[in-house]
């Protein structure tokens, strides 16, 4: 869960007015350790990275960039799924996606990156889940 509420159930999360009965914070962190950016060209199809979490979503916060001066590729949702991309994530970089949904999500990834080597990992976190994806050239 997002947080772990008092005992007595006086704690609410709310989003429009509307409470969530079981928050949970998505993280999706891409990053690029190559020597290369990955550029917008390497989506094929102009088609986007996607992380489907098979739950309604309750709210896409803004992306955040390492180094601070790189833009995040765009993210975006789509149903039940994160998009992202097409956009370029330079050469050592990490964009980091943050996504509240109100259900345990079942993260998945998808893409169509071309000559780029994905890995998607599962990383315990602390209150919610999170899907660290590294994107490294050959």
């Amino acid at each position: 869960p997002l947080v772990r509420g008092p005992a007595d159930n006086s704690l609410e999360i709310r989003r429009n007015g509307t409470p969530l009965a079981d928050p949970y914070l998505v993280t999706v962190v891409l990053t690029n350790p190559g020597r290369r950016d990955i550029a917008s060209t390497d989506f094929d199809r102009d088609q986007p990275f996607r992380v489907c979490l098979a739950v309604p979503y309750a709210a896409l916060l803004d992306p955040e960039s390492r180094p601070s001066d790189d833009q995040a590729p765009p993210g975006r949702i789509e149903g039940t799924e994160l998009h992202i991309g097409p956009g370029r994530l330079g050469s050592g970089t990490t964009a980091t996606y943050h996504v509240v949904v109100d259900t345990v999500p079942a993260p998945d990834c998808r893409h169509s990156l071309l000559d780029v080597r994905v890995q998607c990992t599962t990383a315990p976190a602390p209150r919610g889940i999170s899907r660290t994806v590294p994107l490294v050239r050959p």
